[in-house]
């Protein structure tokens, strides 16, 4: 008698596994997504603590990050990846520093976790019309605002 599988058991064990990867692969790309956004949070704060400093030293905000009382050696590696970006906006009506995720799924979206420098708050502003970007920033305030510093898109302030 000879010892060793069936091909019906092996295909029962690869269809297994295929059904445990498509269930446990979004969560897996939504885990990363959130520990990116904490990122984003603490480096948007520290930012946003220098930031405030500068402002009561001056009397004004700036644009320029080596004007700053920090250090460069922030965690950067969210901004390592060609899909973040970092936006200090001082010299508009509502002060603020935002760090982009530009683009995702083939660039069809992008969402801001930022701080309203005025406000002292976070925020989370997405395309009004982008409904994978409103459910990411409703999970950190479940009611939005339209936002002061874009056409009518929602903001959601935590």
């Amino acid at each position: 008698m000879k010892k060793g599988f069936t091909l019906i058991e092996l295909l029962v064990v690869v269809l297994i596994i295929g059904i445990l990867a498509a269930v446990a692969l979004p969560q897996y790309q939504k885990a990363v997504e959130k520990s990116r956004t904490s990122q984003a949070i603490t480096l948007i704060k520290s930012l946003a603590d220098a930031e405030k400093i500068y402002y009561l030293s001056n009397g004004e905000y700036t644009n320029d990050l080596s004007s700053l009382d920090i250090s460069p050696n922030i965690d950067s590696s969210i901004l390592a990846t060609t899909d973040w970006g970092l936006n200090l906006k001082t010299d508009q009506a509502v002060p603020r520093i935002s760090v982009s995720r530009l683009a995702y799924e083939e660039r069809k979206g992008q969402y801001y976790i930022g701080y309203d420098l005025t406000k002292n708050m976070f925020f989370c502003s997405t395309n009004a019309g982008d409904t994978k970007g409103i459910k990411f920033c409703s999970s950190f305030a479940t009611t939005s605002t339209k936002c002061n510093h874009s056409a009518g898109d929602p903001c959601y302030y935590f």
